[in-house]
């Protein structure tokens, strides 16, 4: 996971992005955020069947609330242990699917650092940004997870 985070911070410095310490604030619109996940993935866990496409949603509304939460009341142990939470429940999800995800995470990258940035608030890809082909990865690679 080192070289994934190598990769991403080189593009948060790429398109220069802020990086504050950890708030010691508390923004009570993150956590009516986390409290509205909280509450979809309460409603999802009514509908957990065998359908495990339901239960890995239920799983990342319930961490990314959690994350919400916590950085809304600034209470940072909480934030990084959701965080934490949430990264591990997305990956399972990508292992679930046999999906290469070392792979396409270079390939997100590599489509991320053509983007043209000019302010990292907004959101603009340029006109010579193409999105990375996925499907074709899936075709070579899927159940192939390392």
């Amino acid at each position: 996971m080192q070289a994934e985070m190598k990769m991403v911070a080189q593009f948060q410095e790429y398109i220069n992005a802020p990086r504050p310490s950890f708030p010691t604030t508390e923004n009570p619109l993150l956590v009516a955020m986390g409290q509205a996940l909280a509450a979809q993935a309460r409603l999802l866990e009514i509908y957990i069947t065998t359908d495990v496409r339901v239960m890995r949603a239920h799983l990342m509304l319930e961490e990314l609330g959690e994350l919400l939460i916590g950085l809304g009341l600034a209470v940072q142990p909480d934030s990084f242990d959701a965080c934490l939470d949430l990264l591990y429940v997305v990956i399972g999800t990508g292992t679930t699917y046999a999906w290469p995800l070392t792979d396409g995470f270079k390939m997100v990258h590599e489509a991320n650092m053509k983007k043209t940035v000019s302010d990292p608030r907004i959101r603009n890809k340029g006109s010579y940004w193409q999105p990375p082909d996925v499907a074709s990865l899936l075709d070579e690679k899927q159940g192939k997870l390392f």
